[in-house]
């Protein structure tokens, strides 16, 4: 099981309108960070996860390029 946390979690303060679902993504993803034990490909997993979620799709994936940019990896698919 992935542990990961994200800091400064949206204002939900009454009164003030809840971020849209792609911004609260957004947010999610731009704060994703490991927590001590859980390496990058946790990360990695989050951040598929929540791209599939907020695009609606099934199927998301984190890709590197490798070889000096010639080629594409698969860091993680979330499906």
């Amino acid at each position: 099981v992935a542990v990961l946390t994200v800091t400064d979690p949206p204002d939900l303060t009454p009164g003030r309108d809840p971020l849209p679902p792609f911004e609260a993504a957004r947010l999610a993803l731009a704060r994703l960070a490991p927590v001590p034990g859980a390496g990058l490909a946790d990360v990695f997993r989050r951040a598929a996860e929540l791209a599939a979620d907020a695009l609606g799709v099934g199927r998301a994936g984190v890709w590197l390029f490798v070889d000096d940019g010639k080629a594409l990896r698969c860091a993680d698919l979330y499906d």
